[in-house]
């Protein structure tokens, strides 16, 4: 499957308006927007779900509106300097996993774990997570503002009320370090369970 296949596919998904494979400059030019100094709500961010797409055979942009469906895995982490997750944003499909008293909602879409917070920095970092695409190995990254502008002005969808999305896939390989990327079985709903190794039990 090459990528004119995948675009096929994607443009066949409920809610998206275009796809359109990137070229390796264009790639690269995102990557050091994503990868450039930022902060969220005063945190610093890494962005290792843009690095991950972009390693991919193909990149593409989605353009989407609001029947794309909603994300059913967690995008976003909050880490501590140990390296420990303190906090992640919830899909509404998780919800109900998240009614307990020992979880803070930091936000109508955010919850910490109050006991594993210890003092030091908390970056906040920004993941891909899996799309089933007819078996290609592929992983979808929400960019920045800046980057999904970018990308909006270039295949003239300034304007339009839409989400811009980046997929990355390699067909039916699975190549991409599972560091880079969020893989959780269940097709999403599992997000947030401990992980003896990660010290988050």
């Amino acid at each position: 499957m090459d990528g004119k296949d995948h675009v096929k596919i994607l443009k066949g998904i409920r809610g998206v308006l275009d796809a359109r494979i990137l070229e390796r400059d264009v790639v690269s030019l995102l990557q050091n927007l994503e990868s450039a100094d930022r902060t969220f709500a005063g945190m610093p961010m890494d962005c290792p779900g843009m690095d991950a797409c972009a390693s991919k055979e193909t990149v593409i942009a989605l353009f989407c509106d609001g029947d794309y469906p909603a994300p059913e895995e967690s995008m976003l982490e909050l880490v501590d300097s140990r390296g420990v997750t303190i906090g992640h944003d919830v899909p509404e499909c998780q919800r109900h996993r998240y009614e307990e008293p020992s979880v803070l909602w930091m936000t109508q879409n955010m919850v910490l774990y109050p006991e594993k917070m210890t003092e030091g920095e908390i970056r906040v970092v920004l993941h891909a997570f899996r799309m089933d695409m007819d078996g290609s190995d592929a992983w979808v990254y929400y960019p920045s503002k800046e980057s999904a502008d970018i990308l909006n002005d270039m295949f003239g969808t300034t304007g339009r009320s839409l989400s811009t999305l980046i997929v990355g896939t390699d067909g039916s390989g699975h190549s991409m370090p599972m560091a880079d990327v969020m893989d959780v079985s269940g097709g999403g709903c599992g997000h947030g369970e401990p992980a003896p190794e990660n010290a988050f039990d």
